[in-house]
């Protein structure tokens, strides 16, 4: 497991620099299309190529959702920031969850439409 996240991590960071020396813009969709991976390795003991696809199939139609929703969690966490960093002891579980349940909500409406036969 420990093997399969480490490699996983390496190659989501060799995405989102890559993406990030090709002027920025691709590697902030590039971070946001793969951020999932992690909880994919963790939570199904998928490898880090399936993980990444698997990452890169539910946030498909959410991008704008997704990066939305990471500036928010960025000014959260920086008001605990501001707040002498004692803040951040409460900020960062709270965004974490928040993101773990955002994750919860794209495999759901992705389980819906395959159900309802969307596309």
């Amino acid at each position: 497991m420990r093997r399969k996240y480490l490699s996983g991590s390496i190659l989501y960071e060799l995405i989102v620099v890559r993406g990030m020396i090709l002027l920025i813009i691709p590697g902030i969709i590039w971070g946001i299309k793969f951020q999932f991976f992690s909880c994919f390795i963790v939570d199904k003991g998928v490898g880090p190529i399936e993980a990444l696809k698997r990452s890169s199939v539910i946030t498909k139609d959410a991008k704008w959702d997704l990066f939305l929703f990471n500036l928010l969690l960025g000014l959260i966490n920086l008001l605990g920031a501001i707040c002498l960093l004692i803040g951040l002891f409460v900020t960062i579980p709270i965004t974490m969850l928040l993101g773990l349940l955002f994750i919860a909500d794209c495999l759901l409406k992705q389980k819906l439409f395959k159900h309802l036969n969307y596309k």
